[in-house]
């Protein structure tokens, strides 16, 4: 299996979404690359110095292909979830994007509905 083309690329891909793999980004954040008002979820894959970080954008629902920004630290707004939350709502392009927002703290003001809590924790009981 491992000569099938992107055969590997696949499997770690699958392992790292089902927590088997460590995923290779260390933190969850939102930015605006261009400065339109649109905020991306990304991830940051390395920091040059103090004031720049690579981040990886990727697509929906292909998380495997995506863009890379080298953004200033004051362009990007960190979030408070882990990486496998940020990676469900690409997979399931957007939902449970709600609680992922809302965990930037203050500066998003979120009232998420608990359909869309329940998105990101099925585990959540009904009322």
């Amino acid at each position: 299996m491992t000569k099938v083309p992107l055969y590997s690329l696949i499997h770690q891909t699958v392992y790292q979404f089902v927590g088997l793999k460590k995923l290779p980004f260390s933190e969850v954040v939102l930015i605006d690359p261009f400065n339109s008002g649109t905020m991306m979820t990304g991830f940051i894959t390395d920091q040059i110095n103090d004031e720049l970080y690579t981040i990886f954008v990727p697509t929906a629902p292909n998380p495997t292909n995506g863009n890379i920004y080298h953004v200033p630290k004051s362009k990007i707004t960190f979030l408070n979830s882990s990486t496998q939350d940020a990676m469900r709502t690409i997979m399931g392009m957007g939902t449970g994007t709600c609680d992922l927002i809302a965990s930037a703290g203050k500066s998003f003001v979120s009232s998420c509905s608990e359909e869309s809590k329940k998105q990101l924790d099925p585990d959540l009981p009904t009322d």
